[in-house]
């Protein structure tokens, strides 16, 4: 558990110095007359998703759930408008996770709909007993088998397919925050087994 809350604590330190740059960009913004009224114009706005994409290419956030366990910390690459990749790192109780995932993301305004195909890592840590209950539960339900349950010691290589939501603040204040929302289907490569999940996400672009 002290591993997962080191985690979480590196996760916000990531958004604490999104928030710093969001400030700095905000200081960079400049006053506008426009018809004799002053108004606030923010730097790296954006009329679509795409476009913020664009002009904002890496991303760092948290993410709860789905390929990372209960959740961890998250870096987003656009590589262009639509191509990205994604790099994690997290677990849950009793083991650490990373993922690797590539992402193409479809047209859109502030809700973009994108497809996702990754590979994560799950790995038991230190020494424990025989396992009868896992957080998440898909662990344990799922993905472990009797022998990996009864010896307490695992190393899972998944694949994974998905979908998601991705929606994005394009201008103001919050310009560059984006929350998504992801259906995942986790594969263990060695048995086969499929274990559905979701996950909730929350990132900020620079």
């Amino acid at each position: 558990m002290s591993k997962f809350l080191n985690i979480i604590s590196v996760g916000a330190l990531i958004l604490s110095l999104g928030a710093t740059s969001m400030a700095r960009t905000q200081v960079e913004s400049e006053d506008i007359d426009v018809n004799g009224k002053q108004t606030k114009a923010y730097v790296k706005e954006a009329n679509n998703g795409l476009d913020m994409r664009k002009s904002r290419r890496l991303g760092v956030g948290l993410q709860a759930a789905g390929a990372l366990g209960i959740g961890g910390a998250l870096i987003d690459l656009n590589f262009n408008p639509n191509w990205g990749f994604t790099a994690g790192f997290g677990g849950g109780e009793g083991f650490q996770a990373f993922m690797f995932q590539g992402k193409y993301v479809m047209a859109g305004d502030w809700l973009m709909p994108y497809f996702s195909f990754g590979f994560a890592n799950w790995s038991s840590v230190g020494k424990s007993g025989p396992i009868s209950k896992t957080t998440p539960s898909i662990l344990g339900d799922k993905l472990l088998t009797s022998e990996e349950k009864a010896d307490g010691q695992y190393r899972k290589n998944l694949i994974y397919p998905g979908f998601g939501l991705q929606f994005m603040q394009l201008n103001g204040e919050w310009a560059g925050f984006s929350v998504l929302a992801e259906l995942t289907a986790l594969v263990d490569i060695g048995s086969f087994t499929a274990a559905p999940t979701g996950t909730l996400g929350v990132l900020y672009y620079f």
